[in-house]
């Protein structure tokens, strides 16, 4: 039967358990193992805001050391103040591994170790029957896969497995394996995003989770307070920085009233769109049904309850509490990121309970056919499964059907006929194709050629894998009985129709349309490295380029993310100005805080803003209007290298117009202006440098009242300052060398953005750097002849809280070694 086979076959021994979690991981991503940069890759948040920094981060790492000022960000911004370090470990990997092959290895490790942790967590700390433990981490690693999660909330897939290694180190034989496994978990981990929700989660399951027979709580709660205290200062690079940029951060936060109507809506999507999402509402309707009967049934679902009620609490509706609090600003909103582990880790808890106890079979099953049919409701009337519904009603549905055979077939005995037709495997293969041509036709967006590429692979494989499985199991089981082929069936049906929701939803982009193959790139790259007068900005006026252009380590003024400096978002505004004359632009420019895009670049009006940001090329995919001789093109063409034969064929599927154009306007990234103006707000910055154009804005540099140099000597005639002489001398992250050969006073303006640990020094003195143009930084200098100017990144807290990574290492090793084995068995 069902549970033999996996009893059997799959937990044997451990190694052979992990094996199965991998060999399920690779198959559900086989196209990244066959396809490679042709895969299809999850564009949003990862290949838009995240992947595009590692290089580039790792290539200044290695160039200049550590270092703690990110030039390639729009503007520049503190190094520290991502969710992560340029220390950061995929930011080494980036050097040596294409980021396609990296984006492929962490999404088949991070769902094999999520379906592994979730086996080991339930099996081991939850004493769960081995056997269901096993279903339950399969089922843990594909509901991930349905999550709109990133692969690099590592906690979020990896914290059962974390639980489970570090409360059983002390089994000698693999007791390194686990170590490296946990310090990578750290090593990877986004700190912003772990820090609050996963302490508090383990927290709970220890409370009210705790083992029978097991008085450990005290000792246990004060071992994690530990642990994760070693990891606090671990991140506390990270931390420091995020929380001095706040001041400076765009973000900006809108209040309602508290709406306790918003409040109860925000905790039923909480729970409700959630167990549609992970495919636990049905067993999760079962596990209410029986909650009378278990006391860890119960708990699991005040645990659920609990992390349900905090999401709501950091919603949008209540949120005016936390107003001028450090919470304002910490997302705490993000605790959904749990709701996969929790509501696993519930509904395996209460089949696990069912199958222990068969007498719970019957209202347990009548909980599931309840839950199906309010996935009907939840899907079709309340909308909580947004556009993909049909997927998510099929998985939900399946799901059940899957989960009440599970527990139906759990004590061997025949529960009705298993009918001959169904014996045919052509028969369940007929299920496999309706189920996928329901996602075809219910799919929210329209297929194309490329998708039937990125998805041919998952197609073979899972016409192999039926049959492989059909051949195994239907000569093992007895006439007449319902076999365990139909519940795998099932199993089949339901593993790929989570793949299929997966492309439609998540992972539909080509990772070559993202970064495709255009060689003028490179011959301009070496072109910026070699540059006397610094590196240069080059600008997409195709928000879809953009990723591109800064994983080749070029700077940006362009970008997605969730960190701008407020002084250049308000700069932006200049450059984009003739969009933002659109009434229903500027509102969404203001609310959109991860978007600054140059997304329309029709307006020939305002390029002296494009000159101040030093943008020296501009990309875009299509053709760029050349209006007046500004720009000059040097490269139209296709985003993929042509090639012969049927590789070439299949490349031009992914092939798109692109145009580079250089910009001929463009300033240098330091340079001298002949006139201070002092104006009285930054609005009316604003408004000048809108209003202002050609030889007045080359020669002036504009300051608000609160950011003003006093006036310089009154200057001599043009041809006097045009002897003025500026090289430089040294360019890196964190310092800026300059010799300056003066004839006239001038103002030296550095095209970066402003920021107080930034510090000048002419000729060995400290001198004050003033916020100019809105966003960048000058100083004025009055005396002439020649100068060195010394611009300089000077942080000496956040060089200090380097060493506590070290200490924050040590400890929580120090202490996971010291904690005591509570398995009650392996």
């Amino acid at each position: 039967m069902f549970k033999e086979y996996i009893e059997d076959y799959i937990l044997k021994d451990r190694k052979r358990a992990v094996l199965f979690f991998i060999i399920i991981s690779a198959v559900f991503f086989i196209d990244k193992l066959t396809l490679g940069p042709l895969a299809a890759i999850q564009l949003h948040d990862i290949f838009e805001t995240d992947f595009p920094r590692y290089k580039p981060m790792g290539e200044l790492l290695f160039r200049h050391g550590p270092y703690f000022w990110y030039p390639n960000w729009p503007g520049g911004a503190p190094a520290y103040a991502w969710h992560h370090s340029p220390l950061y470990i995929l930011n080494i990997v980036a050097q040596v591994v294409p980021l396609w092959a990296v984006y492929g290895a962490m999404v088949i490790t991070m769902m094999a170790a999520a379906g592994y942790g979730m086996y080991r967590f339930l099996s081991g700390y939850m004493n769960v029957t081995g056997w269901v433990a096993a279903v339950g981490g399969v089922y843990f690693a594909l509901n991930m896969q349905l999550s709109s999660l990133f692969i690099l909330y590592t906690f979020s897939y990896c914290f059962p497995l974390y639980f489970a290694w570090s409360w059983d180190t002390q089994q000698k034989g693999s007791l390194v394996l686990k170590l490296i496994g946990l310090n990578l978990f750290v090593a990877l981990s986004y700190p912003v995003l772990t820090l609050p929700y996963f302490f508090i989660l383990e927290a709970l399951i220890i409370l009210l989770l705790q083992p029978e027979g097991q008085n450990l709580r005290l000792r246990m709660l004060i071992k994690t307070s530990l642990v994760w205290f070693g990891y606090i200062l671990v991140c506390v690079p990270v931390l420091y920085s995020l929380y001095k940029y706040i001041p400076f951060s765009h973000r900006t936060y809108t209040y309602e009233a508290v709406s306790y109507l918003g409040f109860l809506k925000n905790l039923y999507n909480g729970f409700v769109g959630s167990a549609l999402q992970t495919m636990t509402l049905t067993p999760l309707a079962g596990a209410i049904a029986i909650m009378d009967k278990s006391l860890r049934v119960r708990r699991s679902l005040i645990v659920i309850a609990i992390v349900v009620f905090l999401s709501a609490l950091f919603s949008p509706a209540v949120n005016i509490i936390f107003r001028g609090t450090l919470f304002e600003k910490m997302d705490l909103g993000h605790i959904t990121t749990v709701f996969p582990i929790v509501m696993t880790m519930a509904a395996v808890i209460a089949i696990d309970t069912v199958v222990r106890d068969h007498t719970l079979a019957k209202r347990f099953l009548i909980g599931v056919a309840v839950g199906a049919a309010y996935t009907f409701f939840a899907v079709f009337i309340a909308k909580a499964a947004g556009t993909q519904g049909v997927q998510h009603l099929i998985l939900n549905v399946g799901s059940a059907v899957f989960i009440s055979l599970m527990v139906i077939t759990a004590r061997n005995t025949v529960v009705f006929s298993f009918p001959m037709l169904t014996k045919n495997p052509a028969f369940a293969f007929l299920f496999c194709c309706a189920a996928g041509a329901a996602v075809f036709y219910f799919s929210p967006r329209k297929i194309g050629i490329v998708d039937i590429v990125s998805l041919a692979p998952v197609l073979v494989v899972s016409v192999w894998a039926f049959f492989w499985y059909s051949d195994k199991l239907s000569g093992a089981q007895k006439k007449g009985q319902l076999a365990g082929i139909l519940i795998i069936t099932i199993g089949v049906i339901l593993f790929f129709q989570v793949r299929y929701t997966r492309f439609f939803g998540e992972e539909y982009v080509p990772y070559i349309s993202v970064f495709p193959n255009v060689k003028a790139l490179e011959g301009i790259k070496q072109e910026n490295s070699y540059n006397q007068f610094g590196p240069f900005r080059l600008a997409s006026v195709d928000y879809t380029t953009i990723p591109h252009i800064q994983s080749q380590g070029f700077e940006t003024p362009d970008g997605r993310g969730p960190l701008f400096n407020k002084y250049y978002r308000e700069f932006f505004k200049v450059v984009i100005a003739p969009q933002l004359s659109d009434p229903g632009f500027l509102p969404y420019f203001e609310s959109n805080w991860y978007n600054l895009f140059i997304s329309n670049f029709t307006s020939n009006t305002l390029f002296y803003p494009y000159s101040f940001l030093n943008i020296r090329y501009i990309v875009a995919r299509g053709v760029a209007s050349q209006p007046g001789g500004i720009f000059t093109t040097i490269y139209a063409g296709s985003t993929v290298e042509e090639r012969p034969g049927a590789i070439g064929n299949l490349m031009k599927l992914y092939s798109k117009k692109i145009v580079v154009v250089r910009f001929n306007a463009a300033f240098d990234r330091v340079y001298l202006v002949k006139n201070i103006k002092t104006l009285e707000t930054d609005k009316a910055v604003y408004d000048t440098l809108i209003q202002t154009q050609g030889a007045e804005l080359v020669n002036t540099v504009y300051f608000s009242a609160a950011e003003s140099p006093s006036p310089l000597p009154d200057s001599t005639d043009d041809e006097q300052f045009k002897k003025n002489r500026i090289t430089l001398d040294r360019y890196s992250p964190d310092e800026i060398s300059l010799t300056l050969e003066l004839v006239t006073p001038a103002s030296v303006v550095v095209s970066n953005n402003y920021d107080p640990s930034w510090r000048a020094y002419v000729d060995g003195q400290d001198t004050k750097i003033y916020r100019a143009n809105i966003a960048f930084q000058s100083i004025a200098i009055n005396n002439t002849g020649s100068h060195s100017v010394v611009f300089k990144y000077k942080d000496t807290l956040q060089r200090f809280t380097l060493l506590l990574i070290p200490v924050g290492m040590l400890i929580f090793n120090y202490f996971i070694l010291r904690g005591r084995r509570i398995f009650l068995k392996s």
